[in-house]
């Protein structure tokens, strides 16, 4: 068998591998999905401020795909969302170092934070992540719900969304609320486009009470609550759910949306038992981890 790591030589090929192994608990890795078509359209559209070919290093024995890694690099904040490691199962721990080490060569030097999501589930990439010495942050729960659950319409008021003028605040309020988190306050506002909304609560003199961050993909039928936090002080007042309704009924506003999945804390009981009064079930557990140089 002749092995060799290298680039992809094709992302419908690659896409092709992560969509399989995605779909098993065993080998899932929580930024990528699972199917083929959407991680394609992921990678050539909307995958890292780098060349997606770049930011992969794969691993072909006699032509065939049995392990890859990639980084979805945010220049602009030096940090990066690890897709992988990818390992076909009974090909060994050794191969997804091999696979990391070959990435880091080829990544820009002033990226200088990490950040992973693995399933629960899913030995092989926490063995890894163990032996590189990662830093375990916290482990969180992936709820969803459907059209069907979509929550009677109620009066929102004092909703808006982002502008320039909210960072400083939002991203006070976005550190307080989740000081071990995947996205960033800058990586969320780079982020954001027609599909990408953030949301605030204020109140009449224009304090930031609350936000959500929501994510659309029209194409492939599927919506997410990324981000919903209310500041300490303004708990226990019903914020939560009117953000949480503005969300749901945004992107259900979608007519090619169907499900919408939300990921927390698993330390967050409130917020989970908040999510399943409208609906929401749980369908799995994320660990989240981070390697900085």
């Amino acid at each position: 068998m002749k092995e060799i790591i290298q680039q992809p030589h094709d992302l419908k090929e690659l896409a092709q591998f992560i969509a399989k192994l995605n779909q098993n608990p065993s080998t899932h890795i929580g930024y990528a999905g699972d199917e083929q078509v959407e991680i394609h359209d992921t990678l050539m559209s909307d995958f890292s401020d780098l060349d997606p070919s770049s930011s992969f290093s794969v691993c072909y024995v006699d032509g065939q795909i049995i392990g890859a890694i990639g980084v979805d690099v945010d220049l602009s904040d030096e940090s990066g969302e690890v897709w992988g490691p990818f390992i076909m199962e009974g090909t060994g721990y050794n191969l997804a170092e091999r696979l990391w080490d070959e990435l880091l060569v080829t990544l820009p030097t002033s990226i200088n934070t990490f950040s992973f999501l693995i399933h629960k589930d899913n030995d092989p990439a926490q063995t890894f992540l163990t032996r590189k010495e990662a830093r375990k942050c916290q482990s969180h729960i992936v709820l969803q719900a459907t059209l069907a659950q979509k929550p009677e319409e109620n009066i929102i008021s004092m909703i808006f969304p982002y502008t320039a003028s909210d960072f400083k605040a939002f991203n006070a309020l976005h550190n307080a609320l989740f000081p071990d988190t995947y996205f960033s306050a800058h990586t969320i506002i780079n982020r954001l486009n027609q599909d990408r909304e953030l949301l605030f609560a204020k109140d009449t003199s224009g304090e930031m009470k609350g936000y959500v961050y929501i994510e659309a993909n029209p194409a492939h039928g599927e919506g997410s609550i990324e981000y919903i936090g209310v500041a300490t002080q303004h708990r226990r007042k019903g914020l939560g759910k009117q953000l949480l309704t503005a969300a749901l009924h945004h992107l259900f506003s979608y007519k090619s949306i169907q499900d919408i999945s939300i990921c927390v804390a698993k330390k967050n009981e409130a917020a989970i038992s908040l999510y399943k009064r409208v609906g929401f079930k749980a369908i799995s557990e994320l660990e989240h981890y981070e390697i900085e140089k």
